[in-house]
């Protein structure tokens, strides 16, 4: 698969050579069926998509050329409207993936196709001809456009801006995502070396104990994991209740800042947290509001967001990058990500070492509940795709 030249870079070249095929192809002049692809710039940035004809793809989006043809298998005709690359393109350009739509063209003045060139003259000039999207599963509206004179001439799925309105979401994630480390700090070196959050490090640990290392408790690492299991299995119920993606997002918000705050409580009224009742009333407590937190954001599915783990994160990264020859897709959020959990760290470990852990605990909850504050205030949502 080859793609053609560029027709250039800016906004109205690009615009005069997607109205100059479309025009050509509605006098019947289509691109060649070579199995290639024409690839140019987005026409402006509410525009990009692909339109497909006989054997050749013309793709109008704002990406590397050499990165859209990785994606495409060679010698697949269908694949610039194939689901995987769609998903790929939209991803890569912070888009979601529109419907594929069949495109279909009259000529005003023909046929039937004048009452729908009348009821539609305020679309565009009178001696231009008329272009009309229409979903291939809606069988009456097909019948209905080929009746009236319309004529198919291809395909066309269009990658549709996502809501602007994201910062709110983000900005919870990335502070819920600092609670975190600071939630961590506490643990690892409060509650004798223990995640509550993380539970790829506690399984480590974990394995440590049983190996028998020393400073390591089996015990600890046990009542961690069945707690945060136990709160996702509470959260699983939970989604299955409450059917309103923002909802969720904030009854894990309220959960974890009532938990958070008895294990501040506990941490202030117990003599130590390292070891004891203390230790262990502490480390269940929030283990189980992690383990909800953890279910709930799984179950949202906010890319490069887990709030908990990083591990993609740094992968998606490196592994999309320029240098990798991506695109940097999402490179914001992921690196608000990395540094959220590493401040979160180092002022939990701060506090602790300096302070005791009941300091740092009641930060964290004042911070999440400050998060849940805020994203109401805001108006935020949890869109589907975020």
């Amino acid at each position: 698969m080859t793609a053609a030249s560029s027709p250039g870079t800016g906004g109205h070249l690009v615009s005069e050579f997607l109205a100059r095929l479309l025009n050509d192809a509605a006098q019947g002049r289509f691109p060649p069926a070579d199995g290639g692809l024409t690839i140019v710039p987005q026409p402006s940035p509410r525009d990009a998509g692909v339109i497909g004809f006989t054997a050749h793809a013309v793709i109008f989006v704002d990406a590397d050329p050499a990165w859209v043809l990785g994606q495409l298998p060679a010698g697949d005709l269908a694949g610039p409207l194939s689901p995987p690359f769609l998903q790929a393109l939209s991803a890569a350009t912070g888009r979601r993936a529109g419907s594929i739509d069949l495109l279909c063209v009259s000529h005003r003045g023909r046929g039937l196709g004048r009452q729908l060139a009348r009821a539609a003259r305020h679309l565009g000039p009178a001696d231009e001809p008329l272009w009309a999207q229409v979903a291939p599963g809606n069988a009456a509206s097909v019948r209905a456009f080929l009746a009236a004179d319309f004529a198919p001439a291809g395909a066309a799925a269009s990658g549709v801006a996502k809501d602007d309105n994201q910062l709110p979401l983000l900005r919870a994630l990335v502070l819920l995502t600092l609670a975190s480390g600071l939630v961590d700090a506490v643990s690892y070196l409060g509650l004798g070396r223990v995640f509550t959050a993380n539970m790829t490090g506690n399984i480590v640990v974990l394995g440590f104990a049983l190996a028998g290392a020393p400073g390591f408790s089996m015990t600890a690492s046990l009542t961690s994991v069945g707690l945060f299991l136990i709160g996702a299995v509470v959260a699983g119920r939970t989604v299955r209740r409450i059917a309103s993606r923002t909802h969720l997002l904030m009854t894990a918000m309220a959960i974890e800042v009532v938990a958070v705050s008895a294990a501040a409580a506990v941490a202030y009224l117990a003599s130590t947290v390292a070891t004891g009742w203390g230790r262990y009333t502490t480390i269940a407590i929030l283990a189980f509001a992690m383990g909800v937190r953890n279910a709930i954001i799984r179950h949202l599915s906010i890319r490069d967001m887990t709030t908990t783990v990083l591990t993609q994160t740094l992968t998606g990264l490196a592994a999309d990058s320029s240098l990798a020859g991506g695109g940097n897709p999402r490179a914001g959020r992921r690196s608000a990500a990395v540094v959220a959990m590493g401040v979160g760290a180092v002022i939990g470990a701060a506090l602790y070492l300096h302070q005791g852990a009941g300091l740092a605990l009641v930060v964290a909850a004042v911070t999440t509940a400050g998060t849940a504050i805020a994203f109401r205030l805001s108006g935020g949502t949890v869109p589907e795709g975020a």
